[in-house]
């Protein structure tokens, strides 16, 4: 519940300034946790190309066998990524590279482990308008490793400022 609430905060903040900020909402997979989540991001667009900010990607409590014993497991992931998008001719599919930093959270029944780590994938878009669509592959190197798999959208609220195309 935690996560979701930080991820509101985060969320109805980056909205509320407009020009130069995209905000999102994506489904996630993590491979270590096999478990389904979300995610919310905020990210400020330096230029057409460029952008970064921070992210939330949540996997609430499931229910894990471990050692004959069922276990609530969850996991919380704090990111700051950058993207350097790249079109290749292609009018609004772009691909990008993405690196970042992160701090996880993970509850195992009574034990808590955090960890910090790096944060290395690319993703593709499509843009049309104030409108983006991803998906993105990231490998989180550190203590509390995995891929995570994204599929989500962006809105850009700017008319002036068309981040992605």
């Amino acid at each position: 519940m935690r996560g979701f609430i930080l991820s509101l905060f985060l969320f109805i903040g980056f909205s509320s300034t407009a020009q130069r900020y995209s905000i999102g909402a994506a489904a996630a997979y993590g491979s270590e946790i096999a478990a389904a989540g979300y995610q919310i991001r905020a990210y400020y667009n330096v230029d057409h190309k460029t952008c970064f900010g921070p992210e939330v990607t949540v996997f609430p409590k499931t229910t894990e066998n471990i050692g004959g014993e069922n276990i609530d497991v969850s996991l919380t992931e704090f990111n700051f990524n950058g993207h350097h998008h790249m079109y290749f001719g292609l009018e609004h599919l772009g691909f990008y590279p993405l690196t970042g930093v992160n701090w996880s959270r993970e509850e195992t029944g009574e034990e808590v482990h955090e960890a910090f780590g790096i944060n290395v994938g690319a993703g593709l878009h499509f843009s049309k308008k104030k409108w983006t669509i991803f998906t993105e592959a990231i490998h989180l190197t550190g203590d509390l490793s995995q891929q995570t798999y994204l599929l989500g959208v962006f809105y850009t609220p700017s008319k002036n400022h068309e981040p992605h195309e």
